[in-house]
């Protein structure tokens, strides 16, 4: 697979960035109907009205499943996977986000990794700072609770455009359940839905030392549980 060197999603960010600023002094309704129109509504985009629900904390990891499993190292960093899947890492474009690659990745088991260094979100978007998002985690936080019938804003319409960029193609989104997640020394969210047609599971974590892992899982096969995704990702790791 051919790495482009363009960051698309970047272009898209910036720009909307741009149109948010303009639309900065206008009425949380004007912002709305900003959303519903450049991006979508509850009904046709049901994801931008959903937030996580529930929370797992150091859910069950299985040795003997983790066992089983391949390790993949692609530069810096290391994931055990099943032996059926392609891994591969990922740049942030927004052919990774937005759809799935071809008709050879839309049809198999993949898993698609991105990792970024500790403070990327807070130097990429340097003044959210001056509106009380503190750090990566937070960004994350607010990225994921982000919902068009809440805004209140400039910042809330941030973070909608910017959740409706950063999660990826999740197969029917009616189905789409959202997590808070915490294990070990990582925290963030899990996004996913099961289904026949196939199952999706979009991992955000950040670790003790902020670094930022995003697990994108296509599962066409449809045989991978949440439990076997929480063994999966607990293998995540840096390596020298």
């Amino acid at each position: 697979m051919k790495n482009k060197p363009e960051h698309l999603i970047l272009k898209i960010i910036v720009l909307s960035l741009a149109i948010i600023y303009v639309l900065k002094f206008a009425s949380d309704s004007v912002l709305k109907t900003y959303i519903e129109i450049g991006i979508g509504n509850c009904k046709n985009l049901p994801l931008l009205c959903k937030s996580p629900d529930s929370e797992i904390i150091n859910p069950q990891i299985n040795p003997v499943y983790i066992k089983k499993l391949q390790p993949f190292k692609l530069d810096e960093i290391e994931i055990c996977a099943p032996q059926n899947f392609t891994v591969i890492k990922e740049k942030i474009r927004k052919a990774y986000y937005k759809k799935e690659r071809d008709s050879a990745d839309a049809n198999r088991d993949t898993i698609y990794l991105l990792y970024e260094g500790p403070g990327f979100f807070m130097n990429l978007f340097p003044r959210l700072k001056q509106r009380g998002v503190k750090d990566d985690y937070e960004f994350l936080t607010r990225t994921m609770y982000a919902q068009t019938n809440k805004i209140s804003g400039f910042t809330d319409t941030f973070f909608v455009i910017i959740k409706s960029i950063f999660i990826p193609n999740l197969g029917n989104f009616e189905k789409v359940v959202m997590l808070k997640y915490s294990a070990a020394d990582k925290k963030g969210y899990i996004n996913y839905s099961l289904d026949r047609a196939g199952n999706y599971f979009d991992c955000n974590l950040i670790d003790a030392e902020e670094h930022f892992f995003k697990i994108y899982i296509i599962n066409k096969s449809a045989d991978l549980s949440l439990e076997d995704v929480f063994s999966i990702i607990s293998t995540i790791r840096i390596v020298e």
